[in-house]
């Protein structure tokens, strides 16, 4: 009886030597996506090894897109190599009523640096390509112009 139960309690020992607890994600703990800089190289392994998934990476600005619960948040906020991290968010302008915002069939913007009188000219802009980035929303230290 010795032998059998001594053996039954070498077979739980070793059974349970091989169960490795998983660490998994509080049910009530949502994930959002955040934007995070790095102070020197972009170091996804970081957000992996703290169980942030990625979700895309910007390589000239030394960010990553990851999709983070708030615990993890704080753990990878609270690295040195990490220089900042904030929500991913879209924002958009509001749109604006047709007639009030024409003056003439000009904005106020075309009128306010005369570029009404280079239309006047022929001098339209087609064909030019041109892109603007506006970060007057929010701030992003990413960003060196």
């Amino acid at each position: 009886m010795k032998k059998i139960i001594s053996f039954i309690a070498v077979f739980i020992l070793i059974f349970a030597f091989f169960l490795q607890p998983r660490e998994t994600k509080a049910k009530n703990q949502s994930e959002k996506n955040y934007l995070v800089e790095f102070n020197k190289k972009l170091d996804t392994k970081l957000i992996e090894k703290e169980g942030g998934e990625i979700k895309g990476k910007y390589k000239h600005f030394k960010t990553a897109k990851a999709s983070l619960t708030t615990d993890e948040l704080y753990k990878i906020k609270k690295n040195p190599t990490v220089k900042l991290i904030e929500e991913d968010v879209t924002v958009q302008s509001t749109p604006l009523n047709g007639e009030t915002y024409l003056e003439n069939g000009y904005s106020w913007g075309t009128k306010r640096i005369n570029a009404d009188k280079a239309h006047e000219n022929g001098i339209t802009g087609k064909g030019i390509k041109l892109a603007i980035l506006d970060t007057g929303i929010s701030k992003h230290s990413g960003l060196h112009l």
